[in-house]
């Protein structure tokens, strides 16, 4: 038994060692997270068999590469010239037209099946900007659970809209405008698998799931407008004041344990 753990072991060691070869190939210098994360996992899919390939440990050595090395190039001034010009032309398309700074108290996970990130547990990631982003969906849907009944006048389905006709609200994917590390490693360790709806006692196999978050301190800039300019009056501080106390809740994913909260 002991010597089959060992082989075991080593076995997990190589492949490690194989994973961070692929990964250390692409994600260097001034990269592409989304691009760099794709080549390597096509490269260690196709000279691993797929018996021994092991998408966790993959995803463990992805988000720890990507957090020791990120990309070299700055982002930031990126990302919030952009932001500023997307909302100049919001401002010609809606009236009236707000944004919002709010700072992450809590660690953010956002998409965590994101189709474009091969991850055990993925992040919504911008191809351009090459950094993590909330959706604009993930925004509406916080805050249409979160929001009173009325706000500025106008009650939920008036502002969120309904299967058959839209909101008066228009909300933007949110993006980073300031933070000091644009990505951190977190860490789950389910104990159990599922199998067919039952768990079962004697099945307990701990693996834990490194996967990558947005960390407090990060300052996301958040647009939203309207389809038609009223009401106007003094709605720009009932907002801010619904749209702080929903983002308060959390959003994204887990936010039951505390994740996705903003100040």
């Amino acid at each position: 038994m002991v010597n089959k753990r060992r082989t075991g072991k080593k076995k997990e060691e190589e492949l490690a060692k194989r994973y961070r070869e692929a990964l250390s190939a692409y994600c260097n210098g001034d990269y592409n997270v989304l691009s760099c994360i794709n080549l390597a996992f096509v490269e260690a899919v196709r000279s691993i068999s797929s018996e021994e390939f092991k998408l966790p440990q993959f995803s463990r050595e992805a988000v720890l590469q990507i957090y020791s090395k990120p990309p070299s190039d700055d982002a930031q001034s990126t990302v919030r010239t952009y932001v500023d010009m997307l909302y100049q032309a919001a401002t010609s398309a809606f009236k009236p037209v707000y944004k919002f700074e709010f700072s992450l108290d809590t660690r953010l996970t956002v998409h965590t099946r994101w189709p474009y990130l091969p991850l055990e547990i993925g992040l919504a990631w911008h191809p351009i900007f090459n950094v993590p982003y909330i959706p604009a969906s993930s925004i509406k849907g916080a805050l249409r659970a979160a929001f009173p009944d009325r706000v500025c006048g106008l009650e939920k389905t008036a502002l969120f809209g309904t299967t058959s006709e839209e909101g008066i609200l228009v909300i933007f994917d949110a993006y980073p405008i300031r933070w000091e590390k644009v990505m951190e490693p977190d860490v789950i360790t389910p104990h159990y698998k599922e199998i067919s709806g039952e768990i079962h006692e004697t099945s307990a196999d701990p693996t834990p799931l490194v996967f990558p978050t947005v960390p407090p301190g990060t300052t996301f800039a958040f647009i939203v407008g309207m389809r038609r300019g009223e009401p106007v009056q003094q709605c720009d501080v009932e907002l801010f004041q619904a749209i702080k106390n929903a983002l308060k809740n959390g959003i994204g994913a887990k936010t039951a344990l505390g994740y996705g909260i903003f100040k």
